[in-house]
């Protein structure tokens, strides 16, 4: 049932594609498939066999890193060493909060001694609510340059696999907060890998995703293992687009 669901996404470009008579099942194209583009990488697989026409691309959509806005700058430098935290939870999952999440993210934001810039649409916040002082919200970043920047020491991140290759690019450790389809496994394999850990969003507290955090940022060997994973993606003979 979830393959079908998937499958089906994909529906509208076969009917732009084909005319109708001739439009064929995609499952039928998938076993035809003569090589597969894979947007992953070994950094963040496990050990698997492969077969020959299978491909890792994963960085493929990586893009030049580019100066950050200058308000983000502003928010950035006003907390010196400390640092900053990034949050990003994906269009969809965002759409998914509820009002109680993210008056329980807002609270444990508050308990770091980092700043905080985090994607969060404006129309989706409680009014009864009044952001961090150290948060500073919008409803767009970029998210790759602020993975780049030197001061980042977190991204919390809803584990989608775009996200995650451009975190691994970076060095960046993570804190995921997975809600379904393919992001609670991507988390269980980033946690084995230690470069983040995992926190299902049916147990978001305030207090649980603030230690969490806190054990993200000041456990070392999880900057480490990310550190790692990006010099195995820079270490391969040829760029994904190559």
């Amino acid at each position: 049932m979830r393959q079908r669901k998937i499958q089906s996404m994909f529906n509208h470009t076969i009917k732009e594609h084909f005319a109708e008579g001739s439009r064929p099942i995609l499952s039928h194209l998938l076993l035809k498939a003569e090589l597969w583009f894979v947007n992953s990488d070994f950094a963040f697989e496990f050990a698997q066999l492969l077969l020959p026409n299978t491909v890792f691309i994963g960085g493929l959509l990586d893009k030049p890193i580019n100066p950050i806005p200058e308000d983000l700058e502003t928010f950035i430098t006003k907390f010196g060493n400390s640092g900053f935290v990034l949050v990003a939870l994906g269009s969809i999952m965002s759409e998914y909060l509820k009002q109680k999440d993210l008056k329980e993210m807002n609270s444990a934001f508050a308990q770091l001694s980092q700043g905080v810039l985090w994607k969060c649409k404006h129309s989706l916040w409680p009014r009864d609510v009044k952001l961090a002082a150290n948060v500073k919200s919008v409803d767009w970043l970029p998210q790759n340059d602020l993975l780049a920047h030197p001061g980042i020491h977190l991204f919390v991140t809803c584990g989608g696999e775009n996200s995650i290759m451009e975190t691994i690019q970076h060095g960046v450790p993570m804190v995921g907060i997975p809600l379904s389809g393919d992001l609670p496994g991507n988390m269980v394999q980033v946690e084995a890998k230690n470069f983040g850990v995992s926190l299902p969003l049916k147990k978001l507290k305030a207090e649980t995703l603030d230690l969490k955090m806190k054990q993200v940022i000041e456990d070392k060997r999880n900057k480490s293992a990310a550190m790692t994973a990006s010099t195995i993606q820079h270490s391969h003979p040829l760029s994904p687009s190559q």
